[in-house]
């Protein structure tokens, strides 16, 4: 279990790192959250599904591997100014995305092996 728990995480805060690595080249902004584009949004998205999908039962240390990964890309690369902390309530918030992702994909995925294995029927 700690190792799904820990698969799950790492692969979230890879994910969430990644979105800020590619913004540049999608967006042309550094900070995806400055793109005049959903690109931002969409990705935190689907970077919580990739997880609910692979990872259907720990979602809460998905988002918490999505916050932090955004968090450690956004301390290393890019200059931090002032407003950092305030940046930091902004990953908390829109790390919500990746959470709706993963809990409606993961519910989805769950829902779908419970009806092939008959689970939930009485057979």
């Amino acid at each position: 279990m700690i190792r799904d728990i820990a698969i799950s995480f790492s692969l979230a805060a890879g994910l969430g790192a990644a979105i800020w690595a590619v913004s540049p080249v999608v967006t042309g902004s550094a900070e995806p959250w400055d793109a005049e584009s959903p690109y931002y949004f969409v990705s935190l998205f689907v970077a919580g599904a990739i997880v609910g999908l692979l990872c259907p039962r720990h979602i809460w240390p998905a988002f918490l591997g999505t916050v932090i990964g955004q968090l450690v890309y956004l301390l290393v690369y890019p200059p931090s100014g002032p407003l950092l902390p305030l940046g930091v309530l902004f990953l908390l918030g829109y790390g919500l995305l990746s959470l709706l992702g993963a809990v409606l994909v993961s519910r989805l995925r769950r829902r779908s092996e419970s009806i092939s294995t008959g689970g939930g029927y009485g057979t």
